[in-house]
């Protein structure tokens, strides 16, 4: 799996085209929406004639092709990704700036 196949399964999921179930899921966060995890991986590993992955294999996996990983637990109504706010993208981006400021240090 490749960059390329996750972007794909991101934007199947942005237009409700990724199958999952609803309810609470580890997900991560990308262009301030909410993905569920392993539906989204294992989308983009089928692309590619991957295997599918545990949740657990799914996230190091998302970490190997990701810079920047944010996991939460996150409570889907549709098969849509699940947006967040300014407040919380402001939150998000002040956990960065920490990260970036201790490693200039």
């Amino acid at each position: 799996m490749e960059l390329q196949n996750l972007l794909k399964a991101i934007n199947d999921c942005n237009n409700g085209n990724l199958p999952f179930n609803l309810g609470n899921h580890r997900s991560f966060l990308f262009n301030k929406r909410w993905y569920p995890l392993r539906a989204t991986i294992n989308n983009a590993r089928a692309q590619c004639e991957e295997s599918e992955l545990t949740t657990d294999r799914a996230l190091l996996e998302l970490c190997l092709i990701m810079d920047y990983v944010k996991i939460g637990e996150i409570d889907f109504r549709n098969n849509l990704p699940v947006s967040i706010n300014q407040a919380e993208v402001l939150k998000e981006v002040s956990k960065i700036t920490d990260i970036l400021k201790g490693l200039a240090e």
